[in-house]
């Protein structure tokens, strides 16, 4: 993930749409002018992101390299257990000698 600049005059993405960066407020918020409507708003920065999601709606199975398709069945198998609460977060991991925040970050 790219880092985002907050300068003013930097380009930052907020639900996908373009903002300039005008004014910081604080440490929370910046004051953006948003490209499209030319028009201020205030944005919250935990929100923002350094550059315009990419459209994910055409991506097939076939395109995935088998690589990446076993990973994440093996990754399924191993959280399916959690999510349908046969198991703790910490007895797959354990089962599966995966530390524990790997679990964590694979359910974020």
């Amino acid at each position: 993930m790219k880092k985002i600049n907050l300068n003013i005059g930097s380009t930052v993405y907020f639900k996908d749409e373009e903002y300039i960066i005008f004014k910081q407020v604080d440490f929370n918020s910046i004051i953006a002018i948003n490209n499209k409507k030319n028009k201020k708003e205030t944005l919250e920065i935990k929100y923002l992101k350094a550059e315009a999601q990419k459209d994910v709606t055409h991506i097939y199975y076939d395109d995935i390299p088998d690589k990446d398709w076993n990973e994440a069945k093996r990754r399924l198998k191993i959280l399916k257990p959690i999510l349908t609460k046969e198991k703790t977060k910490e007895e797959a991991s354990n089962d599966n000698n995966i530390h524990i925040t790997t679990i964590y970050r694979w359910l974020n």
